[in-house]
């Protein structure tokens, strides 16, 4: 019983100490600090060069070595601006999980001090 009793004043003293301590607090309304990534332009994926054209007709090409190490440089570069997009997109991802809890943390703020202002 002594327990029970204890537990309801600790209780109480808790709920009065948040109330309190929120009633005069200001609620900070959260915003996203940035905005969302943009993947590479189509502009830089790159084109297969014409002498790959017969390729899928006869399995075979007609480009030179320098062609073709040209466009597996292209096909690359375009792969690290993909890689580029995807970490900005994680950062993003990260970004909009705080400001979800920052939302939260509003709401529950708001509400405490809207409620404060009836008592």
């Amino acid at each position: 019983m002594l327990i029970k009793r204890f537990m309801m004043t600790l209780s109480v003293g808790f709920v009065a100490l948040v109330h309190t301590s929120n009633a005069w607090a200001y609620c900070n309304e959260p915003r996203m600090p940035e905005h969302e990534p943009y993947p590479p332009s189509p502009s830089n994926k790159p084109d297969a060069p014409q002498c790959l054209s017969d390729i899928k007709l006869t399995g075979k090409h007609n480009c030179t070595q320098w062609e073709m190490d040209q466009y597996i440089s292209e096909i690359y570069e375009y792969i690290r601006l993909l890689q580029k997009y995807r970490k900005k997109a994680e950062r993003f991802e990260d970004a909009a999980r705080q400001f979800k809890y920052e939302v939260d943390d509003y709401i529950a703020c708001e509400a405490l001090e809207t409620n404060s202002d009836f008592q």
